[in-house]
């Protein structure tokens, strides 16, 4: 069973090593879930958070968003921290100097011919229920409906799973994901835990003694269950914000708050 952050054992972790890692979620993790997704952009209090913890050198500090690259470069890009858009189809590794990313998708050679037909299913759902919109990446197409009515969205739900489920069938490339009144189309076996282990893959496993997961929704989970197969790492907190009945991560934190001040208590921690 899950149980709630030990806040203690978390900064008594922290405290003891000396090369540690976080991967981090953005939205509704790191910022609070909002109407509009331009409208998450991070405080001045959030940008000295992230500062100030990733000026100790003992930390390696990722935020893994399902967000395009250009937004994250935009809002958090000049901070010396690893970042990673749209579930993990793009790199920036920490402490870039160039800001180049590294862009996955085209560098495995994957084929996204399924976005057209994806783009038109989701605008006809648009067409019919009020409200609801389509944010178009560069490869995942996000269909949020978070502003429409219950009763506007069910009659169509059932409609547009059929299309998706057609989509599914004849595009192998192609994974559909519900989120928080969401549903994504991206790239298959590109998610949040593939990128984690990319990231893992090019440090010495063994030198890392503390590693902090945090997320809140159900593409988090990928996160969660990678970590879970890392049996080299030691002192792994992977949380979950909000407390969900069935999970991967092994501690939670009540609401989105919480992770603020989480991270802001590992601010006063001296290291060894």
């Amino acid at each position: 069973m899950t149980s709630k952050l030990d806040q203690h054992k978390l900064q008594e972790a922290y405290k003891k090593a000396t090369n540690r890692i976080f991967f981090l979620d953005y939205d509704g993790t790191l910022a609070p879930i909002v109407e509009k997704p331009e409208d998450a952009k991070p405080s001045e209090e959030l940008l000295k958070l992230l500062r100030s913890l990733s000026s100790d050198k003992h930390n390696n500090i990722y935020i893994i968003s399902g967000r395009e690259r250009k937004c994250l470069q935009e809002w958090v890009g000049n901070l010396p921290i690893g970042l990673s858009g749209e579930h993990g189809a793009f790199l920036r590794p920490n402490h870039s100097k160039t800001n180049e990313w590294r862009d996955i998708i085209k560098g495995k050679k994957i084929d996204v011919q399924w976005k057209e037909e994806i783009l038109s299913v989701f605008k006809k759902f648009c067409d019919d229920v009020p409200q609801a919109f389509v944010e178009a990446k560069e490869y995942a197409i996000t269909l949020h409906y978070r502003l429409s009515k219950k009763e506007d969205v069910k009659p169509k739900k059932q409609e547009l799973r059929e299309e998706l489920d057609k989509l599914s069938a004849k595009y192998d490339t192609l994974d559909v994901r519900n989120g928080k009144k969401s549903l994504e189309a991206r790239v298959s076996g590109i998610t949040k835990g593939f990128i984690i282990r990319e990231i893992l893959s090019s440090i010495e496993k063994q030198e890392v003694g503390f590693v902090l997961c945090m997320g809140d929704d159900v593409t988090d989970e990928d996160m969660f269950v990678e970590l879970a197969q890392q049996r080299q790492l030691k002192s792994i907190f992977s949380v979950t914000v909000g407390k969900k009945p069935k999970t991967s991560a092994n501690s939670y934190l009540e609401k989105q708050s919480e992770v603020f001040n989480t991270l802001g208590s590992l601010c006063d921690v001296t290291a060894p």
